[in-house]
């Protein structure tokens, strides 16, 4: 009770404490004939002259900065304009009009190009109106794809140097499965997008720890609003024919914005599976052949809506509703070997509800609540037949049921002489049910394996951090977490500690060190006692005693000419946790069971070049190499220490076919070389992934293919080998994974669709 009443005492204070803090500074830049200036240099300085911060104009001449200092100067700088200075106060500069340089260049094509990426409190920002100009994006999710360093590798988003990478959508973190998240981003235009910040070393403000991309959506403006909306429709060809498509609406006013969001999606894919296993037991070897046949097809249909009321220019309130529904998955597994042969049809029903309550305050605390219901229900009728001719038949239910809640407060003041304070807490707390009951269909008894599991979690962290502009030069920021953790089996207090320190040698020299730690969760049902049967021989298992990973990295990057960029990186994780493949010693079966490790630790190093050729080429290169070590002790009865050296290589081209028309062409190969994941063995992989747009209709329409995985390389050609103190097996997956698409999009009344704050659902089953 006394924990209770401390957890609640904190929330309340939070709400009550401080008055000041960092806001914002807009304008615009215009010339005297009132037409906008693109690619202006503001720079934000005190009335001592101390910088303090330097943005771009964007292409409506708009410029903005996250930062106010009571009284403050502006400079305006222009390679076309006079330089302007400007002192001033409040959040509103105004227009600001630039004259134009008295001289005339004869003859003379001046050819400029703004900066790729720069540096801002210690983010590498990069300006999206510049990198997508020549690039085949329709939305947020291929604008990530976009960005220096980051990859898409089995589906799953990467930043080349980290562990983990989280996605965050105008300061807010993301709390989506990566099936929703890819669903809201999808559905996000890229024009909607105006900047990405990738952080290393992310502050905790923004409730989430690690490496993060903070996508920032352009600023509302009067002039649009009204009804705006986009309508979509496409046909997909993976193994088999499906269809998506959806409609977004978006009303707005200057008090008012409203949206409304619905897609659907169905999809039809196949995996297969070659096991051969070379299994010890008892002192005998039995080689046992194993081929599975996975086939897959369900219909999801997202919804969204959701309501914001602005106070004023700094303050607002906003009520969303989320609902994601699956009402019918099919799987059908069909397992022949030289053992057992089993076929195994799986109905699932998902469905999920959110609320979520968000309120930003004029003086800068924002606090929010945030409640989600998850529920899914499948039926799974198995039927095994072994080499003996003998048949087991089964049918199970599973359910799970989760109940979570989240509040949150955060505060930030702007102190004297540059220095920010930040400080929050969050308090989450998750209940989950899982069950799973056999029904045997020839008489045996199986009730022994039944599982009915009740899981209670509760999260509560706090935190304080502060960042320092010493100079034109130098800039610092630290923070530490505290975090206490608890369910029935495991609680335990931990801290995370944050540092950040960038230094500018010069505008075309520039050093960021950064040091970060965070901790990862097991899946709720990896939490369960249940197990699942995929054929006679294999299984899957739950293990109720797996225990968090923590994550320690530091990063080093060097940015050459504002695009050029070279990373050193080191990542320790203690506890890892993974799923692995086991021979039992004890019976014939394979066993599929998340266990936590010892160790991982890896040592990479990066490069990132871009590059162009004349104005039809936009191209870059990412080149990596890495060494990873996994270590585990104690892996049933058995230890692993296994390490390797990984390279990868990307090329992404970006090709402007023609003007008049606008037509475009995408073209990305991908290479990893031969990699381990725990005791694993893994072959090398490679990808091409090409894609042609046609724009037409004043911008409004288009109509694009796109191929991803053209040869089906990636996941449909992967071989695992294991070798490890008398385990022995090869598994050959073929996930079909090219992924052809191709779809027409239409907007109407000045469509901009607004930005959708998602729902963590990446622990649910």
């Amino acid at each position: 009770m006394k924990k209770q009443n401390f957890i609640i005492t904190s929330l309340f204070l939070f709400w009550v404490i401080g008055t000041t803090t960092a806001q914002t500074i807009t304008g615009k830049v215009t010339n005297i004939h009132a037409q906008a200036i693109d690619g202006a240099t503001v720079i934000l300085q005190t009335i001592d002259s101390t910088f303090v911060d330097a943005v771009i104009t964007d292409t409506t001449g708009y410029f903005r900065f996250n930062r106010q200092p009571a009284s403050y100067r502006l400079i305006f700088q222009h390679i076309m304009y006079e330089t302007l200075l400007l002192t001033t106060t409040g959040e509103d500069a105004g227009t600001i009009t630039l004259k134009s340089k008295d001289y005339a260049l004869d003859e003379v094509i001046v050819k400029g190009e703004r900066p790729l990426v720069k540096v801002e409190e210690g983010k590498l920002s990069y300006d999206l109106s510049q990198l997508t100009t020549h690039r085949i994006v329709n939305n947020a999710y291929e604008i990530l794809q976009q960005l220096p360093g980051v990859q898409e590798i089995n589906g799953n988003l990467s930043l080349a140097g980290t562990h983990n990478l989280n996605i965050i959508l105008n300061g807010r973190p993301t709390t989506m499965s990566h099936e929703q998240l890819t669903i809201l981003l999808k559905n996000t235009p890229a024009s909607r997008v105006e900047k990405a910040e990738i952080m290393y070393s992310t502050p905790p403000q923004y409730h989430v720890r690690g490496a993060a991309i903070n996508l920032l959506l352009k600023s509302y403006r009067p002039e649009e609003s009204g009804l705006q909306g986009e309508v979509n429709a496409g046909y997909l060809y993976n193994y088999r024919s499906g269809t998506q498509g959806g409609i977004s609406l978006l009303y707005t006013t200057p008090k008012w914005n409203i949206d409304l969001l619905y897609n659907t999606h169905y999809e039809q894919n196949r995996q297969t599976t070659d096991t051969y296993s070379h299994h010890t037991l008892k002192n005998n070897i039995y080689d046992i052949c194993q081929h599975n046949d996975i086939d897959r097809k369900g219909i999801t249909h997202y919804v969204r809506t959701g309501a914001e009321y602005k106070f004023n220019d700094n303050a607002h309130i906003n009520l969303a509703y989320t609902g994601v529904f699956n009402p019918n998955n099919d799987n059908h597994s069909y397992s022949d070997g030289n053992i057992t042969t089993a076929d195994n049809r799986t109905k699932k029903e998902t469905r999920m509800h959110n609320i979520a309550l968000d309120y930003l305050s004029s003086f800068g605390m924002k606090a929010g609540i945030n409640y989600t219901s998850y529920h899914s229900e499948s039926h799974q009728q198995f039927t095994n037949k072994d080499n003996k001719n003998q048949t087991s038949e089964f049918h199970t239910t599973s359910g799970q049921t989760i109940d979570r809640w989240k509040i949150y407060v955060d505060q930030s003041h702007t102190l004297p002489r540059e220095w920010t304070l930040n400080y929050g807490t969050s308090l989450t707390y998750a209940s989950d049910h899982n069950t799973q009951f056999y029904h045997t269909q020839n008489g045996t008894d199986m009730s022994e394996l039944n599982t009915n599991n009740r899981y209670n979690e509760y999260t509560y962290d706090f935190y304080v951090g502060f960042s320092k502009n010493m100079g034109e030069h130098l800039s610092f920021s630290a923070s530490i977490t505290g975090e206490y953790y608890k369910t029935a089996r495991y609680h335990a207090w931990a801290a995370y500690p944050t540092t950040e320190l960038t230094y500018v040698m010069t505008p075309a020299h520039i050093l960021q060190l950064s040091f970060t730690s965070d901790k990862t969760y097991p899946s709720y049902w990896d939490l369960s006692e249940s197990t699942g049967y995929i054929s006679g021989y294999e299984e899957v298992q739950g293990n109720p005693m797996l225990k968090p990973s923590t994550d320690y990295s530091a990063n080093l990057n060097y940015i050459f000419k504002n695009k050029y960029i070279f990373s050193l990186a080191y990542d320790y994780q203690p506890d890892l946790f993974q799923q692995l493949a086991y021979q039992s010693t004890e019976r014939l079966a394979l066993i599929y069971k998340t266990l936590n490790w010892d160790y991982q630790q890896s040592f990479s190093a990066t490069t990132i070049i871009p590059f162009k050729i004349g104005h039809w080429l936009d191209s870059h290169v990412t080149l990596q190499a890495e060494y990873r070590q996994a270590k585990c002790n104690k892996f049933f009865d058995l230890s692993f220490n296994h390490s390797k050296w990984i390279g990868l290589a990307m090329l992404q081209n970006n090709i402007i076919l023609s003007t008049k028309p606008d037509i475009r062409m995408e073209l990305t190969g991908l290479y990893l070389s031969p990699s381990i994941q725990g005791s694993y063995d893994l072959n090398h992989i490679w990808a091409i992934h090409t894609g042609i747009r046609w724009n037409f209709a004043n911008q409004k329409a288009s109509i694009q293919v796109k191929a991803n995985d053209l040869f089906n390389s990636m996941e449909g050609n992967i071989d695992v080998t294991l070798r490890n103190k008398g385990q022995y097996m090869d598994m050959h997956t073929n996930n079909y994974s090219r992924n052809i698409t191709l779809s027409f999009t239409y907007k109407f009344g000045g469509y901009k669709e607004k930005q959708h704050k998602p729902i963590d659902t990446s622990r649910f089953k």
